[in-house]
């Protein structure tokens, strides 16, 4: 069997790097939409927000890992990150 290169997996999957797919798979949320994601991982949708649940082992302890997503964005995480850094300017400079 001939080893796929990167450019082929990228092609295939999107996803660029060192990031591990070799367990991921496509599952349905609550509304019938389907993800790229874990088998162990739970997806749900609630109108508002967009919730992934997924139980890690990591050397025989249990991890519960949720992230919640809002349905609709109100700014980008690289807005957000600019917005902290701005106030955080804005507090030392108070402090000066």
């Amino acid at each position: 069997m001939r080893k796929r290169t990167e450019v082929q997996h990228y092609l295939e999957t999107k996803i660029l790097g060192a990031y591990e797919t070799a367990e991921v798979v496509w599952k349905n949320d609550t509304e019938g939409t389907y993800h790229r994601t874990f088998d162990d991982t739970a997806i749900l949708n609630d109108g508002s927000r967009h919730i992934v649940e997924r139980q890690m082992d990591i050397e025989g302890r249990t991890f519960r890992v949720c992230s919640v997503f809002p349905m609709v964005k109100h700014s980008t995480p690289t807005e957000k990150l600019l917005n902290l850094i701005d106030n955080a300017l804005v507090e030392n400079l108070k402090k000066a």
